[in-house]
């Protein structure tokens, strides 16, 4: 397991895509910052992204449909696994039961450093873009920050499980960025509203993952941080155990 983590680690630290998708990011991000101060959007919650605090903040740009966030994520979470499928590495230990639960458990971790990096990134550009564009870069309360941030990182985490259950599975580049983009636009969470609306359904839409990651939360609101967390934990066990078994299942090609 550890010399699994090892080597993917190092992978990922020396992967000249990391350092791409993070600088291309963060452009991106700073430019956004710059049209959302040219261009003011209607007060939010009767808040002006120039009143927002940093929690606010990274709560409103997280819940814009496409998700950049999760294009990313998609992108790099596909990209690190299938260049070790491509490479035919996994062939040394496709053999070994034990060693591909560990393959499994080392891509999710490595996901995780990457998805905590992201977000870190989004926060910097934050702070950077609301001083120079909206004249404000407090960061508010601490506490409520870190818990936000804390929220959108095990929502994130689980995403990236996700995309990595949908490339074991196709083992297909093309498909997992696909899926990646089609639920950065929550086109399925918006088709399952839908349905709710029309038959009469219970609001199951409130416990799909991206439908929670795309929509403007107060988890300033002890209900909405149990109910995200709940979202986010329920979701990254789930797809973990299906990409382990999947993997576990999975035959030489």
């Amino acid at each position: 397991m550890l010399n699994l983590l090892r080597m993917d680690l190092r992978r990922l630290v020396g992967n000249k895509l990391t350092i791409a998708l993070l600088f291309i990011y963060c452009l991106f991000h700073l430019f956004a910052i710059f049209m959302m101060a040219e261009n003011p959007t209607p007060p939010m919650n009767g808040m002006t992204l120039v009143e927002m605090e940093e929690w606010q903040f990274l709560q409103h740009t997280s819940s814009i449909a496409s998700s950049w966030v999760l294009i990313y994520l998609s992108v790099f979470t596909v990209y690190f696994y299938m260049s070790e499928y491509q490479a035919g590495f996994y062939k040394n230990y496709l053999s070994m039961r034990r060693a591909r639960i560990y393959s499994v458990l080392s891509k999710l971790t490595v996901q995780g450093v990457f998805t905590l990096a992201l977000l870190a990134t989004v926060v910097l550009c934050d702070v950077v873009g609301r001083y120079f564009f909206l004249d404000n870069g407090t960061f508010g309360d601490p506490g409520l920050f870190l818990r936000v941030l804390g929220i959108q990182f095990l929502l994130h985490w689980a995403f990236s499980a996700l995309i990595l259950v949908v490339v074991i599975i196709t083992r297909q580049l093309l498909t997992g960025v696909i899926v990646g983009i089609v639920c950065s636009f929550n086109l399925p969470g918006m088709a399952l509203t839908a349905l709710e609306s029309l038959i009469g359904l219970p609001p199951i839409s409130s416990y799909f993952l991206v439908h929670e990651i795309v929509n403007y939360k107060d988890y300033a609101d002890l209900g909405n941080t149990l109910h995200a967390v709940l979202v986010g934990a329920v979701s990254l066990l789930l797809f973990t155990a299906i990409a382990l078994y999947m993997k576990s299942k999975e035959d030489l090609r």
